[in-house]
C-alpha cells in the first residue's frame, strides 16, 4: 500500500505540472499569434508594442517548455532553476498587479501623461485614429512638438474645420481612455494579474514537492 500511495502522490504531482505548463504554454502562445495577426490586419502597427507582447509570449512558452521537460525526466536542475524564474515572476506579477489594483486617480494620470510622452508620433497618431481624439491633455492640447505634443488632428471625424489641434471639437484622449472605462479595465487587468501570479504561486509549490519526491521506478539506491 505504501509503494502504491507514494507512485500515485508522483504520477499526480508530475501530471499537475505538466497540465499547469500546458496552459502556460497555450498562453504564450497566443501572446505570439494575437499581435501578429493584428500586426498583419494593420490593426496595431508599432512594432515596439507587437515585439514587446510577443518577447513575453516566447519567454513563457521557452519557461513552459522547460517546466514540461523537468517534469517528464524529473530533472532536479532544471526544476530547481524553473522554480527559481517562476518565483522572479510571481514576486514581479503579483506587485504589478496590487499596484493596479490600487492606483489612485490622480496617479493614473501621471503615469498615463508619461506614458504619453514615451509614445513616438507614429503611434499617437494611430491611437489618435483609433480614438477619434486629439492630444492627451487640455493642457497641452495646441502643442504639437515636444514628448507632450501630438501629431495633426486635421483629418480626424471629430475635427469638422480641418485645423491642426481643433480645440473645443475633439476629446482629449485621456478622456477617451476615461470614457471607455479605463478604470474597469485597470481593475480587470488587475485582478487577472493577481489570479495568474497565484498560479506561478501554486507552480512553485507543485515543482518543490515533486522535485522532492523519489521516482518509485528510478533505482532505490539512486540519489534524485
Amino acid at each position: 500500500m505504501g509503494i502504491t500511495s507514494s507512485s500515485m502522490t508522483f504520477r499526480c504531482y508530475k501530471l499537475g505540472l505538466i497540465f499547469l505548463n500546458i496552459i502556460y504554454m497555450i498562453v504564450g502562445l497566443t501572446l505570439i499569434i494575437v499581435p501578429v495577426s493584428f500586426k498583419i490586419s494593420a490593426v496595431l502597427t508599432s512594432w515596439p508594442i507587437v515585439g514587446g507582447t510577443i518577447a513575453c509570449g516566447v519567454f513563457l512558452m521557452l519557461l513552459s517548455i522547460a517546466g514540461i521537460y523537468g517534469a517528464i525526466k524529473h530533472h532536479q536542475i532544471i526544476l530547481f532553476f524553473y522554480m527559481a524564474i517562476m518565483i522572479i515572476v510571481f514576486i514581479i506579477l503579483f506587485s504589478v498587479s496590487v499596484a493596479a489594483l490600487s492606483i489612485s486617480s490622480s496617479q493614473q494620470r501621471a503615469l498615463l501623461k508619461k506614458g504619453w510622452a514615451s509614445l513616438s508620433n507614429k503611434t499617437k497618431e494611430e491611437f489618435q485614429k483609433t480614438g477619434d481624439c486629439c492630444g492627451f491633455d487640455p493642457s497641452f492640447e495646441n502643442i504639437t512638438d515636444g514628448p507632450y505634443g501630438h501629431p495633426s488632428c486635421a483629418l480626424l471625424t471629430c475635427c469638422t474645420n480641418h485645423t491642426v489641434s481643433c480645440p473645443g471639437q475633439c476629446d482629449t484622449c485621456y478622456d477617451y481612455l476615461t470614457n471607455k472605462g479605463l478604470k474597469t479595465v485597470k481593475n480587470d487587468v488587475g485582478g487577472i494579474g493577481l489570479f495568474f501570479s497565484f498560479t506561478l504561486f501554486v507552480g512553485v509549490y507543485m515543482a518543490f514537492r515533486y522535485r522532492h519526491l523519489k521516482d518509485p521506478r528510478a533505482n532505490p539506491s539512486a540519489f534524485l
